[in-house]
C-alpha cells in the first residue's frame, strides 16, 4: 500500500488516480482535487468537502503529523479541535467536516493511496429537537417588518431633500428607495413563506405565477435540480413584492426577481451571502443582536407561526418543503416550548400552598 509521505507528497501510482495522474513530487491538494473529481455530488457538496479537506491538512502540518503517520486518534483529536474553545465550530460545521474526511479515506483506500484511517468515526450527535436559532414571537415579527419600512421612510424623506443636488446623486438615493423597497419585499417572503436564502436567491420574475386561481411562487428547494415546489403568495407576502416589481417595469419574466442595486452590480441576482446580510440587519434594528438569530430564523418563524395559528405537522410540511416529517417536529416543539413559557402550568399552583399564618422565617 502507497502511503503519503512526511512532506505532504505521495508516491507516483501505477495507474491515474481518479483520472488525475499524480505526479512526483505529488501534494495532498492534488489528491484532494483527484477525490472531488470522482466524486458524485452537487458542486456545493464539492467546495465544502474541498474546503473541509483543505482545513484538516493544514491542521495536520501545523501540528507537525507525518501524514504516513496518521491513525484514528490522529483524527479524533481533529474532531476535538473543531470544538475548541479559541474558536468553537457548530456542530452541523464540525458534523459536515467529518462527513468529508471520512468519505475521503474511504476513496484513499480504495485507491490503495492511504489507509482507511477515519473509519467508523462518528459526527458529533445532534439533538434535532434543541434547535439553537431563534423565532420570532407575534410582536417581534411585526417589530421586525416596521423597522424595515422605518428605513424606507428615512430614504424617502432623503429622495424628497434632494431636488437640487446633482443628476448623479438624485440617481444615487432612487437607487437606495430600490433597495429599501426589494430588502421590504424580501424579507416578508421569508417571513410568510418560510423561504431559505438559496430559494430566494434562485426565483425569477417569472416564478410568480398562478395555480386553480391561487397566486403561487414556484421554489427551487435546496438540493433541487428544478422549480419543482411552490408557495402561495398570501396578500401580505405579495404586496410587497408587486411594490418592489414596480420599481423595475421592464423586467423579463426570466431575469432575477430579487437584484443587486449597488454601483456596478445593478441587475445581477443577489447572493446568498448579501441576503443573510439584509437580515441580520433587521435583526439588529430591533435589538436582537445574538448570533441564535440569523436569516433561517425568518423561516423557523413561519413554521411556529402556523402551529401557533391552529396548523399541525403536515401543514408545517407542506408550506417548508420538509422531505422527512421528523424536521417539521422540531417547528412544533419550539411552538410548544413558546406556549409552555407563557401559559407555565405552574402557575396554576400559585397560592395553594401559603400558610394562613405569617411565615416563621420573617420573625
Amino acid at each position: 500500500m502507497k502511503y503519503f509521505n512526511s512532506n505532504n507528497s505521495i508516491p507516483t501510482p501505477a495507474e491515474p488516480v481518479g483520472g488525475l495522474l499524480v505526479k512526483t513530487p505529488g501534494s495532498a491538494e492534488e489528491v484532494i482535487e483527484a477525490f472531488i473529481r470522482c466524486l458524485d455530488a452537487k458542486n456545493t457538496t464539492r467546495l465544502s468537502y474541498r474546503k473541509a479537506l483543505r482545513q484538516f491538512f493544514r491542521w495536520t502540518e501545523t501540528t507537525g503529523r507525518a501524514l504516513d503517520h496518521l491513525n484514528r486518534q490522529d483524527v479524533l483529536a481533529y474532531r476535538e479541535f473543531l470544538f475548541d474553545e479559541k474558536a468553537p465550530h457548530s456542530e452541523l460545521t464540525v458534523s459536515l467536516y467529518m462527513t468529508a474526511i471520512r468519505r475521503f479515506f474511504e476513496w484513499t483506500e480504495g485507491e490503495k493511496i492511504y489507509p482507511n484511517v477515519a473509519k467508523d468515526i462518528k459526527s458529533p450527535r445532534k439533538n434535532k429537537k434543541a434547535f439553537k436559532k431563534m423565532h420570532l414571537t407575534d410582536s417581534q415579527g411585526a417589530e421586525y417588518l416596521d423597522a424595515f419600512l422605518s428605513a424606507e421612510t428615512e430614504r424617502r424623506r432623503a429622495i424628497a431633500d434632494s431636488q437640487g443636488l446633482q443628476h448623479h446623486e438624485r440617481l444615487s438615493f432612487r437607487n437606495l428607495h430600490r433597495m429599501s423597497v426589494r430588502d421590504y419585499a424580501m424579507v416578508s417572503l421569508m417571513l410568510y413563506c418560510g423561504l431559505r436564502t438559496i430559494e430566494v436567491s434562485r426565483l425569477n420574475v417569472g416564478d410568480i405565477t398562478f395555480k386553480a386561481g391561487k397566486r403561487i411562487l414556484m421554489v427551487q428547494g435546496k438540493g433541487h435540480d428544478a422549480k419543482d415546489a411552490y408557495v402561495i403568495l398570501i396578500d401580505e407576502a405579495w404586496r410587497p413584492v408587486k411594490e418592489y416589481l414596480d420599481t423595475r417595469p421592464a423586467a423579463p419574466a426570466s431575469a432575477p426577481l430579487f437584484v443587486c442595486e449597488g454601483y456596478g452590480c445593478e441587475g445581477r441576482r443577489i447572493s446568498t451571502k448579501r441576503i443573510q446580510t439584509i437580515s441580520k440587519e433587521g435583526f439588529r434594528r430591533i435589538g436582537l443582536d445574538g448570533h441564535e438569530y440569523s436569516a433561517h430564523s425568518l423561516r423557523h418563524t413561519t413554521g411556529v407561526m402556523i402551529v401557533k395559528n391552529g396548523g399541525g405537522l403536515l401543514d408545517v410540511q407542506t408550506v417548508l418543503r420538509h422531505e422527512n416529517p421528523a424536521t417539521s417536529e422540531i417547528y412544533i416543539a419550539s411552538a410548544m416550548e413558546e406556549l409552555r413559557l407563557q401559559n407555565a402550568p405552574e402557575s396554576r399552583l400559585a397560592g395553594c400552598f401559603q400558610r394562613q399564618n405569617p411565615s416563621p422565617f420573617n420573625g
